[in-house]
């Protein structure tokens, strides 16, 4: 089933697992640049443990939280951590493109 998400100035996007880890199509229609952080699917384990070690109690809580879409983390403390973060500056008519189990987060400039 695919999944459409419309973004707006100061709109974020939570730390997530890819929709039905699946392959996700991201375009940027008009508008300022959106940034995208992301964790390569090779280092998804480390990923989800350095997250497990700085919120410890969410992920007791609710085990599946990054398919949740509801966790923000500083891409800081992941590559403080040792988990490879790259950044992705998406501009107006623009895509990219999410392969399956890859870890994302974004942000939308003013």
């Amino acid at each position: 089933i695919p999944w459409l998400y419309v973004g707006m100035c100061f709109a974020t996007f939570c730390w997530h697992n890819e929709d039905h880890w699946s392959y996700s199509i991201n375009y940027l229609h008009w508008g300022e640049p959106k940034t995208w952080y992301g964790v390569p699917s090779s280092k998804a384990e480390q990923f989800e443990a350095a997250m497990k070690v700085e919120a410890p109690e969410l992920f007791q809580l609710q085990p599946d939280l990054l398919h949740q879409l509801v966790t923000i983390m500083n891409p800081n403390v992941l590559m403080k951590a040792g988990v490879p973060v790259y950044r992705l500056v998406l501009l107006e008519l623009r895509l990219f493109l999410g392969f399956s189990e890859l870890r994302t987060n974004g942000s939308m400039k003013l």
